[in-house]
């Protein structure tokens, strides 16, 4: 679909002027702001696209050099741009915050671009080759908060460009040494089955938080001095199992479930829920608050899912697996944009909110602010065709005459 931008709305403005400081120059600012806007609007989400998408647009290699070249803290912006949104949030004193981590895979196709590499994702599907990214996510009321966000390097990669090495587990140690969570702000960690190790799991101790994650099938659990399997001891339990405890998203039914204290090595003592669904499938559910209740644990390990949700949404509405950049500094700063048009939808979603406009989805408030854009477009050209001077500068500014 044909779309071009004339100017970047009021809404997105009142988040976006702040971040001027923090730039060398004008023109800095004004590529950071373009990009960011063109992330979300643009038909096509590369360099080129969201250079061509603005009628006074610069010149593309401009916009290359703003990420090549161009020296701006990404990880600051993203801090401002978060600690931006919070003044939007009214975080009650003693109330759970909800931090999820969890890594997708970009698939791509250049074999020279940096940091891509072939992997197997979690459920062992076939070979993948492109990039794994970490984020990490603050959910809180219905918010999903982006709060933190790792390219994952191979170690080879890393050696042969002088980088530090750092596992998956060890980025997400890094990430829960330096969250600051709002004063008063609870903090719960959700994970799956990947990050319940000894390296994630004394990163949240450190910090004074509590877990809620998953173990695989095969995990070996001590209950009243006996080792067992977990998915073995679920089988010798499913007589005990209460029927119809709770509903996770995206099932059909209700699962039934059981809950005991039991000792795990590596995690220590945890209350392990074990939850099995109408096909009998078992999930293997714990946390470090042993008082909480099964149900209380299956709904707060559902709220997991909210980054798979994120994940969708930048994905498709904001080019989250759409960048072209051969080297690692622009990928990079990519990324790190894309959580800036993300916070900046969400912004814009309270600010409508404000002003008695409701909206629920990302995609609601992308079509809000496509519907203004095109509003916008067709007063300027009806203010710009009255000679034939005019029709011509305007057909030139929307590449029609070509």
């Amino acid at each position: 679909m044909f779309r071009k931008i004339r100017k970047i709305p009021e809404e997105v403005k009142a988040f976006l002027y702040p971040f001027r400081p923090y730039f060398a120059n004008r023109s800095q600012f004004k590529h950071f702001c373009r990009y960011v806007y063109g992330l979300i609007l643009a038909d096509g989400k590369s360099v080129e696209d969201i250079t061509n998408a603005f009628i006074d647009a610069p010149n593309r290699s401009n916009t290359s050099r703003f990420f090549s070249e161009a020296v701006w803290d990404f990880e600051l912006i993203l801090n401002i741009a978060i600690g931006h949104f919070f003044s939007k949030i009214d975080f009650k004193w003693g109330t759970i915050g909800y931090l999820v981590f969890d890594d997708t895979a970009n698939d791509k196709t250049g074999t020279s671009m940096d940091g891509a590499f072939s992997f197997k994702t979690h459920n062992r599907g076939p070979y993948r080759f492109g990039h794994q990214i970490l984020v990490a996510l603050l959910c809180y009321k219905g918010q999903s908060i982006p709060v933190g966000i790792r390219l994952y390097l191979t170690k080879d990669f890393c050696a042969k460009k002088n980088l530090p090495f750092r596992t998956k587990n060890e980025m997400v140690a890094e990430m829960l040494a330096q969250y600051r969570a709002p004063k008063g702000l609870k903090i719960r960690v959700l994970f799956d089955a990947w990050y319940a190790n000894p390296t994630v799991m004394k990163a949240i101790e450190q910090r004074g938080f509590h877990a809620v994650g998953v173990l695989h099938c095969n995990r070996k659990i001590v209950v009243d001095g006996k080792e067992y399997r977990a998915d073995e001891y679920a089988l010798m339990q499913l007589k005990y199992f209460e029927p119809k405890v709770f509903t996770p998203r995206g099932t059909t039914g209700a699962v039934d479930a059981l809950d005991v204290i039991c000792h795990v090595k590596t995690l220590g003592i945890i209350k392990l829920v074990i939850s099995k669904d109408k096909k009998g499938n078992f999930k293997f559910i714990f946390t470090t608050t042993l008082s909480l209740k099964k149900e209380e644990i299956l709904r707060r390990y559902d709220i997991r899912w909210s980054i798979e949700c994120f994940f969708r949404d930048v994905k498709q509405h904001l080019g989250f697996t759409d960048y072209q950049m051969r080297f690692l500094i622009g990928i990079i700063k990519h990324l790190y944009l894309v959580m800036v048009a993300y916070l900046t939808i969400m912004w814009v979603k309270c600010t409508l909110a404000e002003k008695g406009i409701y909206l629920k989805t990302v995609g609601d408030v992308y079509r809000w602010l496509e519907k203004q854009n095109t509003q916008d477009l067709i007063l300027w050209i009806m203010e710009n065709v009255n000679s034939k001077k005019q029709k011509e500068y305007v057909m030139q500014k929307l590449q029609l005459n070509a």
